[in-house]
Formats: structure tokens, C-alpha cells, sequence
């Protein structure tokens, strides 16, 4: 019995190791995430002045408890989002101005979506801000702080543009 109690803590221990190691690889907690979003939006000269007005599309893959996570912070923050399946953004019909990608959802269909509805392209991943596959990712910089990395020319693709004093803070791609 006691034999068993021993395997069960190790279990549990490696499965804790685990979780945190695959949570600090994937990026910048999405509670970080949403709180960046919320500031970050008074940059933007494209989109409403108060983020009560903006609405925001948080487009998944499959269904988990973080898109969920982000949708409650973002909401807490007073910026409107709903969650939607990659899936349904071919026939959307709603108004939106940011969409907000959780990882794995297929990139051409949602770059299509921003372009046709001039919606601001976000994701956690820098490295699909860097291809200019999405406007801006915020991510962990090389030295574990938030970093924002703006490609330009995709930020004028989905017509919009940020003010010189938050190009000044991010990671500027062209």
C-alpha cells in the first residue's frame, strides 16, 4: 500500500512539472493576454475610442477551458468577445473588429475573415506575426517579459494603424 501511495505522489508531481512546464512554454498567460488587449486598443486608430464598443471574436480550433479563460478576462475588462469555431467564419455575419486566434486554428481561412472584415488579427504565437500571418501577437520576449510584435504590412492589409507611441514599445516586423 505504501508502495502505491509513492507511485500515485510521483504521478501527481510529474504530472504538476508537466502542466507548468508546457503552460510557461505556451506563452504569456492569456489573464496577461487579456489585459494588454484591453489597453492596447486605445492605440489603434482604426477601431471605436471605448472598448465597450469593440467586439471581438475569439476563434478556436477545438473547444477548451482556455478560450473561456480569455473571453472571462477580456469581458471583465470591458471589451465584448464571443468564442466561435474556426469553422463557422465562413458563413459569419456579425460585426466584428478584432479576431483573436487561439492556437491551431488554420491560418489562411482566418486571414481571409480579417481582410474581408477589416477586422485586427491577434494571436499568442510571435512567431506568426513575424511570417505576417497575423497584425500582432503578444508573446514572451527573449527574456520571459511581455513583448508586442507588430507586422506592419499585414496591420495594413486589415486597415488599421497604431499610434508611433505603442510602435515605439513593440517589436516591429515590415
Amino acid at each position: 500500500m505504501r508502495t502505491k501511495s509513492r507511485l500515485v505522489a510521483l504521478a501527481v508531481a510529474t504530472l504538476a512539472m508537466w502542466a507548468t512546464a508546457a503552460h510557461a512554454a505556451s506563452g504569456l498567460p492569456l489573464p496577461l493576454q487579456a489585459a494588454l488587449i484591453s489597453k492596447l486598443v486605445h492605440y489603434d486608430r482604426s477601431l471605436p475610442g471605448d472598448p465597450g464598443a469593440i467586439k471581438m471574436l475569439i476563434v478556436y480550433q477545438q473547444k477548451t477551458p482556455e478560450n473561456d479563460q480569455l473571453r472571462e478576462g477580456l469581458q471583465k475588462l470591458g471589451v465584448h468577445s464571443e468564442l466561435v469555431g474556426a469553422d463557422q467564419l465562413a458563413t459569419w455575419a456579425g460585426d466584428v473588429n478584432i479576431v483573436y486566434l487561439m492556437p491551431d486554428v488554420p491560418i489562411e481561412a482566418a486571414r481571409q475573415f480579417a481582410e474581408k472584415h477589416k477586422a485586427l488579427s491577434l494571436t499568442g504565437s510571435a512567431e506568426l506575426a513575424e511570417k505576417g500571418q497575423v497584425a500582432v501577437a503578444l508573446s514572451k520576449g527573449a527574456d520571459d517579459r511581455p513583448e508586442i510584435v507588430v507586422h506592419l504590412a499585414r496591420l495594413g492589409v486589415e486597415k488599421h494603424e497604431f499610434a508611433a507611441s505603442l510602435l515605439g514599445l513593440a517589436r516591429v516586423v515590415r
